[in-house]
């Protein structure tokens, strides 16, 4: 594939999704900074691969409230209409399933109350379990933003943070322009010679913002990678600066930090 031939639907995705060898990777990259067509693809295609991965928001289970709610309906005799037998049927599996969960509570010492573990043994904390990241536009109000969100140069960018785990995390979050030059949003970074820490990302179950908003009046017009390098130990910004813009993709950085969790949102600067 050259640089001037658009490369194909298949073959944008593997850029979306990093899997590629670093070297196709790097030509589609090198293809988008002067391809605003296969740019707007690429986002758009990044917005549906997130919106199809992206959890459903559930409430909290009360397994003392959930169990008794079990056990009233298993006393409840029911009476499915008679023109619904695939729903009778799918019904009568839901409670038989509900009856096998209310005995494995009952009989596994390892299921405490509101918390159900596997029998294979305890869920490994990680950092992808634990920890999430949403970048803000701060304009009159608080914009979410997600792979395909357009921004102008002089948008001010945040983001907030949750970490339900308890070991500590750390955060390097910066964006590569269509230039690749590197602008940072946390921490800040704005003396040239000095190399800060990564931000502390503290334990909490509810979003907290970032204490600084970041704002480019520099910015290049084209595609803009935003990065978050999550880490258990605190990196520094000479982690990355040090790096030629070749080595700034996602993969990359995952191979230099193998340790770390690289995750990006892909915007458009207009």
């Amino acid at each position: 594939m050259s640089d001037k031939k658009c490369p194909t639907e298949a073959e944008l995705l593997t850029f979306v999704d990093a899997d590629a060898p670093p070297e196709q990777l790097a030509r589609i990259e090198k293809h988008l900074v002067g391809c605003s067509a296969c740019a707007q693809q690429v986002m758009a295609l990044s917005t549906l691969t997130g919106d199809v991965a992206a959890p459903l928001a559930q409430p909290s289970l009360d397994m003392a409230e959930h169990l008794a709610g079990v056990m009233k309906r298993l006393d409840t005799p029911v009476h499915p209409p008679r023109w619904s037998r695939w729903l009778g049927w799918g019904g009568g599996v839901a409670v038989a399933a509900a009856a096998l969960l209310s005995v494995a509570k009952l009989q596994d010492p390892r299921v405490e109350a509101g918390q159900l573990v596997a029998r294979g043994g305890a869920a490994e904390a990680s950092l992808s379990r634990n920890v999430g990241v949403q970048l803000y536009a701060q304009r009159s109000a608080l914009t979410p933003l997600g792979s395909g969100s357009r921004i102008s140069r002089l948008t001010p960018l945040t983001a907030g943070l949750r970490n339900v785990g308890t070991e500590p995390v750390y955060l390097l979050l910066f964006a590569v322009d269509a230039r690749h030059t590197v602008h940072w949003i946390a921490p800040e970074y704005t003396t040239e010679g000095e190399n800060p820490e990564a931000a502390p990302v503290a334990s909490s179950e509810a979003e907290r913002l970032l204490p600084s908003v970041a704002v480019f009046d520099d910015l290049a017009p084209g595609m803009l990678r935003v990065v978050a390098v999550l880490s258990r130990t605190p990196l520094r910004v000479w982690d990355v600066e040090s790096l030629p813009p070749s080595e700034l993709s996602a993969e990359k950085l995952l191979q230099r930090l193998p340790r770390a969790e690289v995750r990006q949102f892909l915007l458009e600067v207009e």
